[in-house]
């Protein structure tokens, strides 16, 4: 079946419904060595990325700040009642900054390998990057930040049982930083981001900081947030490309929204459900260089603490390959 590894579930029976190609880059841009750039039309936003600078491809099998490449539709499930609580797409996010949507976006030239990005798209929506990339001596750095507002549209939505739709978050916040040592190979990748909200009103942050809910415990609701560390190691072990391997850990908390009530006021409100997701894997790629090819391997074990429940852990192994043409 040709489905996307991030949407199959233990439950697969066909293919998904939306196979086949869609579009990702569709633009016009303007570029000068002394102004920089100018691009319109469907494509990265500004902050689109910024969590995920990384000096080492293992990334590819899977080993870099979002660890549900493979997997992220895989439900846990109570180890108890065998229910299933949530996928591990709804409890982790790497809150990489705005993705790619119909903008105007303007990029300064490089100043010492630092880049200024602004985007701006329809419903209000816009955001800044701020990346770096430059050698020195032996080492290499990378760097991305980035900040984004979702303005009117439709990101971070919560659906009630009843159809009615709230928006809950407005600010997203993503930050990566890799460094490499050529000659040995070695190399530390650190990402982190998180979401808030200071200026709507039916919203997690907006709610007394401590209220009885349906799951029956009082929670202090905070914001989402996400870190990840990763160690990495490349070699030329062989003469048909360079073997790349990873070590990466990740850690999500209180992403899931539940619908909880507020007995003072007499009221439904959103609270955190206080899900802990952690992660931590191992990825190989082998790059075939005259074929274009990288082969690629990984293991990743993922967890979820969740109020009131006991989830089973969820352990992915897969395998693949790209072809760059």
């Amino acid at each position: 079946m040709s489905n996307s590894s991030s949407e199959v579930d233990i439950n697969q029976t066909k293919s998904v419904d939306h196979n086949g190609f869609s579009e990702r880059t569709l633009e016009f841009y303007a570029e000068s060595a002394t102004l920089g750039r100018l691009s319109l039309g469907q494509g990265s936003m500004a902050s689109n990325d910024t969590a995920e600078y990384d000096l080492n491809s293992s990334s590819l099998a899977g080993m870099y700040s979002f660890g549900a490449d493979f997997g992220a539709n895989l439900s846990f499930r109570d180890a108890d009642t065998k229910a299933k609580i949530a996928t591990i797409g709804q409890v982790h996010s790497n809150f990489d900054g705005l993705d790619r949507d119909d903008r105007i976006r303007y990029d300064t030239p490089s100043f010492g390998g630092l880049t200024l990005s602004v985007a701006a798209s329809t419903a209000e929506k816009w955001d800044a990057g701020i990346t770096f990339q430059r050698t020195f001596g032996p080492i290499d750095l990378a760097l991305g930040l980035g900040y984004g507002n979702v303005g009117d549209s439709e990101a971070y939505l919560y659906e009630d049982d009843e159809g009615n739709t709230y928006q809950l978050y407005k600010h997203v916040y993503s930050a990566s930083f890799s460094i490499l040592h050529t000659p040995s190979g070695l190399s530390m990748t650190l990402a982190g981001g998180g979401l808030s909200n200071d200026s709507l009103t039916t919203t997690i942050k907006d709610l007394p900081s401590n209220v009885s809910d349906t799951l029956g415990d009082n929670r202090e609701d905070t914001d989402p947030f996400s870190w990840s560390a990763k160690l990495g190691y490349a070699i030329d072990a062989t003469s048909i490309g360079k073997t790349s391997f990873g070590l990466s850990y990740n850690r999500t908390e209180d992403y899931r929204t539940c619908l909880g009530y507020d007995s003072v006021n007499n009221t439904d409100v959103f609270l955190s459900c206080g899900d802990k997701y952690s992660s931590y894997g191992f990825g190989l790629v082998q790059a075939i260089d005259k074929a274009s090819t990288e082969i690629y391997f990984g293991a990743r074990n993922h967890q979820l603490e969740s109020a009131g429940l006991n989830p089973d852990d969820i352990l992915t192994i897969y395998s693949g390959a790209r072809v760059k043409f």
